[in-house]
């Protein structure tokens, strides 16, 4: 059986539930050129620090904040719904061109849960259809006793529902819970559910580990080889 990462043993292992997006898999890339394509056509460049206020919110306050970031994209409550459906068909465009892959490390990791009989879900602000059909598409769907996605959830991250949706689907107090997260958004959310937080700090998003986490690492490589 493979040896339980020595970073992780201070953390709580009684369940362990992991963000999807720019998490396990690597989409939040894809979610970036998404919003490019989206907002192009009104001569708006995608920024970083806007793509970054946006990690793991819904769709919804997703083009609010675009909206409220840039006055010459598409106003106005009744422009949402428009927009909400070319983001999605722009961003099943992107994913087929630049394909579901799995974030560097999530394999062996997600393996080692398995072996270790770790109990597993996934929290995350993307819809049941794209959130199954990408853990299908890496083989990963069984391995996880819940999937909660934003169509499950009233309040979206940083709300704490979420997450306590999935700690309760596996009826496990969610102090006992380890979250794993590469967003801010989500990593408040996980906090304020009660759980212990591992940042997943991707470098090409250059987000500063916030004061919620209580580990932070630069991705699953890291902890397998502790």
């Amino acid at each position: 059986m493979p040896s339980f990462p020595p970073v992780l043993q201070s953390l709580p292992s009684g369940a362990y539930i992991f963000d999807k997006d720019g998490t396990l898999v690597d989409t939040e890339v894809v979610w970036v050129e998404t919003y490019r394509r989206l907002l192009a056509p009104y001569g708006i460049v995608h920024d970083l620090d806007t793509h970054r206020r946006m990690m793991g919110t819904s769709a919804v306050d997703c083009i609010r904040l675009l909206q409220e970031r840039h006055p010459s994209f598409a106003q106005g409550s009744d422009a949402v719904a428009a927009l909400i459906e070319d983001r999605v068909r722009l961003f099943y465009a992107t994913r087929e061109e630049m394909g579901v892959r799995p974030m560097a490390g999530a394999q062996d990791f997600l393996e080692m849960c398995v072996a270790r009989k770790i109990p597993m879900a996934v929290a995350t602000s993307a819809s049941r259809v794209d959130a199954e059909r990408e853990l299908t598409q890496l083989g990963w769907h069984n391995w996880f006793g819940a999937i909660v996605t934003a169509d499950d959830v009233t309040r979206h991250k940083p709300a704490p529902d979420i997450f306590l949706e999935a700690a309760r689907r596996l009826t496990m107090n969610p102090a006992a819970c380890t979250a794993f997260e590469d967003g801010l958004n989500g990593v408040r959310s996980a906090h304020a559910a009660g759980m212990s937080v591992v940042f997943m700090r991707d470098s090409r998003f250059g987000i500063t580990p916030p004061s919620e986490v209580a580990l932070t690492v630069e991705g699953f490589g890291d902890l397998l080889a502790s």
